[in-house]
């Protein structure tokens, strides 16, 4: 149901819709918000699809000069939803290739839209939430967000462009330390490794990023759209074939025992037993 909200600088802004994904729009700054904290912004089909077609009513108004991403709670993003993957793992859910279409659709738009694009990381993301994050133009994080490539914990191999963009930002060895080790990257050492823009106080991040999103909004954006598709175009090269080639990958994944057992012994809060099958 429509209805006047408080945006995160206190402005009020007008609430499109009820929904795990909410998209506010004032003063031609959209504002797209993870709203399911209880679960820490984990995606599954519902929130993947509504990111999705959030990102791309975001992208048709024309009133739209600067996008801003960020989650509701403690998290940015935790990544897949493990009781999603769960019902995967059971047989009783059958939409894992859905979901991998919007997210990978989230990420590409994203990236290729000449709006630009600011993540106010204000917490964890994981997984998928790391491409989310990353798909942006500029990224800032809280003093309290951490980033960690969390698929070998249950079992899968990176989505949502991670394998894209990390490699481009911080390089090959230390994406792959991210990978092996399952590495928890704070917020300072992502700035050190120039994973971010910058690092603000937990109750600072969101007015500074309003505050710079008001300003961009304010400048030459047909401009800024003409840079961004050049820049984009010299250094991200073919990032859709290799989301595409992370999708079949992940979808290889879904069927092993190690995803099973990944999966479960989260769930069971256990260490899980890793068999390479």
């Amino acid at each position: 149901m429509d209805g006047e909200v408080h945006c995160p600088a206190g402005k009020i802004m007008i609430q499109e819709e009820e929904m795990s994904v909410r998209l506010n729009i004032e003063k031609g700054v959209a504002y797209i918000t993870l709203a399911a904290p209880e679960k820490l912004n984990a995606y599954d089909l519902e929130m993947a699809k509504s990111l999705f077609e959030a990102v791309l009513r975001a992208e048709d108004d024309g009133e739209v000069r600067c996008i801003v991403i960020t989650g509701e709670g403690r998290a940015f993003s935790a990544g897949g939803d493990v009781k999603f993957f769960k019902r995967i793992v059971s047989g009783e859910e059958r939409g894992a290739e859905e979901v991998l279409l919007y997210l990978h659709g989230t990420v590409a738009t994203l990236r290729r839209m000449g709006k630009p694009v600011i993540s106010a990381v204000n917490g964890v993301a994981a997984g998928a939430g790391i491409g989310i994050a990353l798909s942006a133009d500029l990224v800032y994080a809280s003093r309290e967000a951490s980033f960690v490539f969390a698929y070998p914990r249950v079992g899968l191999s990176p989505d949502g462009g991670t394998t894209f963009l990390l490699t481009r930002e911080i390089g090959y060895h230390r994406t792959m330390e991210l990978l092996l080790t399952g590495k928890v990257l704070g917020a300072e050492e992502a700035l050190s490794w120039g994973l971010v823009n910058g690092v603000k106080e937990p109750e600072e991040l969101l007015p500074f990023v309003s505050s710079l999103a008001g300003k961009i909004a304010g400048g030459p954006t047909g401009a800024y759209a003409r840079g961004k598709e050049l820049i984009a175009q010299a250094y991200f090269g073919a990032m859709e074939t290799q989301m595409e080639r992370e999708r079949q990958n992940i979808k290889e994944s879904m069927k092993t025992d190690d995803f099973r057992e990944g999966v479960l012994s989260f769930i069971e809060k256990r260490e899980p037993r890793f068999t390479g099958k």
